[in-house]
């Protein structure tokens, strides 16, 4: 199970593998995003338009966080240590470094809250889809 909360937004994940979620308001503070990001999210963030900047910090942190739930550290392990697609591509693991590494693991993005942002990740299956009713997300796993 993962938790996670901002606002008057909660999302919950449940599931029989590791799985993370995470969810941020489109109007959080991401002052401190950078200093979790790698050195070329960093540069494919400050390649954005800066209209854009903002919107593409906070959807790699939503998927980092969510990555690193599902790996079982949450925020214990540096997040420099995952490297993710770019925040316009389809969300995915480029390089964990270190012991965990992401084998198995499955990063989709959550657009069911208007004004906010929300990822979800699950270690060992592939794939999921994601489909959803009335603003809930649905999951149907297929184990890998």
């Amino acid at each position: 199970m993962s938790v996670a909360h901002t606002g008057h937004l909660v999302a919950v994940a449940l599931a029989s593998v590791p799985v993370g979620v995470d969810v941020e308001l489109d109007d959080a503070d991401v002052d401190g995003v950078p200093a979790a990001l790698t050195d070329r999210e960093i540069a494919v963030i400050a390649a954005l338009p800066d209209a854009h900047r903002t919107d593409a910090l906070r959807r790699v942190w939503v998927r980092k966080e969510a990555v690193l739930k599902a790996l079982g550290f949450g925020l214990a392990r540096d997040p420099r240590t995952i490297e993710l697609s770019d925040p316009g591509a389809p969300p995915a693991v480029l390089a964990p470094a270190g012991p965990a590494g992401s084998a198995g693991m499955t990063l989709r993005d959550l657009e069911g809250a208007p004004g906010a942002v929300a990822a979800l990740a699950l270690a060992g299956v592939q794939p999921v889809e994601v489909r959803e009713e009335d603003g809930d997300a649905l999951l149907d796993v297929t184990s890998a």
